[in-house]
């Protein structure tokens, strides 16, 4: 195991898509942050909090690529099989892999977040959120970070193809953002609605406030509310909009679905023939 990681490592150090994504992860950072410099001079100033974490929704794409790159070009050096044949076993090569997909990730969000709070301080309002509450969100996206790692190794381990891996990491990244969003809109909706006509003099005629009928209520609100805090997508949501609504149970969501995408994976890739 020692020697996978040491080996992963020295490959992650000469990996060309570590760096294009890291570069990404900068350019975008400075990018976010001079764009809500510029909203500040025209009068609709931004706090950092607003653009910090925006990054933690970009991860799951950005990671969705560094995985399936990094990890297929196991498969088309054919370093997996040789891997096998000098003793590895297929558990520590998954784990090993896991842990150094898991670890680029991780870096590449911690640098990326070290740059907005750096640059931002400077050019953006001060920070509105307690510092508490800060750390936490920070974890919080560490470990949707780490989520995310998890689920794109077991996409890209049981994928022959590099190409292929890539593709259908990236096309899961963008699934998991529509189920998101479209959870999100429905646990948004407003319970009471009021209707509204134009009078002839062309002013507004506000009704009377009435049920929503699209409003979610009883055991559905309550599965939607889980599925949002348990996506990754969904809890780099809550924390880019600074509303979460239950912010202690988000890393325990985050180390659960770690857990068993990793059980999963690890158990499916034993049992994969790899001629």
């Amino acid at each position: 195991m020692a020697k996978l990681l040491r080996a992963n490592f020295s490959r992650l150090w000469k990996s060309r898509i570590f760096y294009v994504a890291l570069i990404f992860m900068v350019l975008l950072n400075v990018f976010l942050v001079i764009d809500g410099w510029n909203s500040g001079r025209i009068g609709y100033p931004e706090p950092l909090e607003d653009m910090l974490f925006q990054n933690c929704i970009i991860m799951g794409f950005v990671c969705s690529v560094f995985v399936g790159m990094f990890l297929g070009t196991e498969y088309s050096d054919g370093t997996i099989r040789n891997k096998i044949i000098v003793g590895h076993t297929r558990v520590g090569i998954y784990l090993a892999n896991l842990l150094i997909c898991a670890a680029g990730s991780l870096l590449l969000l911690v640098i990326s977040l070290t740059i907005g709070l750096g640059l931002g301080s400077f050019l953006l309002d001060p920070l509105g959120l307690p510092y508490k509450t800060l750390l936490l969100y920070i974890l919080i996206g560490l470990l949707s970070t780490l989520s995310f790692a998890a689920i794109f190794t077991l996409v890209a381990m049981l994928t022959p193809s590099k190409a292929s891996g890539a593709v259908i990491c990236l096309v899961l990244a963008l699934c998991l953002l529509f189920v998101t969003s479209a959870v999100e809109d429905a646990l948004t909706e407003p319970e009471m609605v009021q209707d509204f006509e134009i009078a002839a003099d062309g002013m507004p005629i506000l009704g009377e406030l009435h049920p929503n009928p699209r409003y979610v209520t009883g055991t559905k609100r309550a599965v939607l509310e889980v599925a949002y805090d348990l996506l990754p997508t969904g809890q780099a949501f809550q924390i880019c909009n600074n509303e979460c609504a239950h912010p202690a149970r988000l890393p325990v969501f985050s180390l659960l679905v770690t857990l068993i995408t990793s059980a999963a994976g690890t158990m499916l890739f034993r049992r994969r023939d790899l001629k």
